[in-house]
């Protein structure tokens, strides 16, 4: 069963995934894409998750247990970091990545692992991250 969802879902464009409570961010987020990605949050198991990164090109994500899903499985990463950093050791590698943060601002780190609440209510470690950004990384790193 597993190997047969999985191979339906490796010829779209876009898979977005993640847990349960992921799954309304992700149905927001395809809603703002011009392709119409396929929304597995909270569907896959945690093994059928590694299968799905491993037969993917790329992931795209901020700093999760998915970037070092992808990582282990030899996935390239583009790592979002916002209130996390690089130097608290937890970064992708064993493959290919990009860190993309905010490297101006002095509030950051702010957190070991990540917030949803910015202690100086402005969350500029991710507002100010540009799609624009994330974009050119992705053509970087798939470009080799």
């Amino acid at each position: 069963y597993m190997r047969q969802t999985i191979s339906i879902y490796a010829r779209f464009s876009i898979v977005l995934i993640g847990g349960k409570t992921d799954r309304m961010v992700c149905e927001e987020l395809s809603g703002t894409l011009d392709s119409q990605p396929v929304n597995l949050a909270g569907k896959l198991t945690f093994i059928e998750s590694a299968a799905l990164l491993k037969m993917s090109r790329l992931l795209v994500t901020n700093d999760t247990g998915v970037m070092h899903m992808a990582g282990a499985v030899g996935t390239p990463v583009i790592a979002i970091f916002g209130p996390t950093t690089r130097d608290l050791g937890f970064f992708p590698f064993r493959s290919a990545s990009r860190v993309i943060e905010n490297e101006r601002l002095k509030c950051r780190p702010c957190s070991f692992h990540g917030t949803s609440r910015c202690p100086k209510k402005h969350f500029r470690c991710m507002k100010e991250i540009l799609p624009d950004r994330v974009i050119q990384a992705v053509k970087l790193l798939i470009a080799g």
